[in-house]
């Protein structure tokens, strides 16, 4: 096999303080990583027999160790437009969107749009806005403002 093709070692991570985020194991002794995924996580003994003994052992030190955190960002313009005609709320559901539409339809003069910045909901809810009931037909438009 070529070297650009063999498949990644196992990299054990240990002496650190793991924040995994699980309430039933907030913290870890170790951790086992191949490639780009955790092979194992949990006590020292546990994650070197599962990563094996050819595995690369990196002593951390006591040092921290917290969960891929992605730095999000914002377009401030963007921001600002999203908020023109009020504060956001944190939307989790199509009823969360279902309600945030009625209250802007009882406010909202009958000849203007409600806009939902595209970003208010996941995706995996926008194909069944358009079927929701207690929304008024033809009043709400999604749109992003960064296009």
């Amino acid at each position: 096999m070529l070297a650009g093709l063999q498949p990644p070692g196992v990299v054990v991570y240990y002496n650190g303080h793991f924040v995994t985020m699980s309430d039933a194991h907030p913290t870890a002794e170790a951790v086992a990583i191949r490639g780009n995924s955790f092979l194992a996580v949990g006590t020292l003994a546990d994650v070197r027999f599962a990563a094996g003994s050819s595995a690369r052992q990196i002593d951390l030190h006591g040092r921290t160790v917290l969960p891929g955190l992605e730095d999000s960002h914002t377009h401030p313009i963007t921001a600002a437009l999203s908020e023109q005609d009020g504060p956001i709320p944190v939307i989790g559901s199509i009823a969360d969107v279902q309600a945030y539409i009625r209250k802007q339809a009882a406010t909202t003069p009958a000849d203007r749009l409600i806009f939902l910045p595209e970003d208010l909901f996941d995706a995996a809810l926008r194909p069944s806005l358009s079927d929701s009931p207690g929304t008024r037909r033809g009043r709400a438009e999604s749109r992003r403002h960064d296009r």
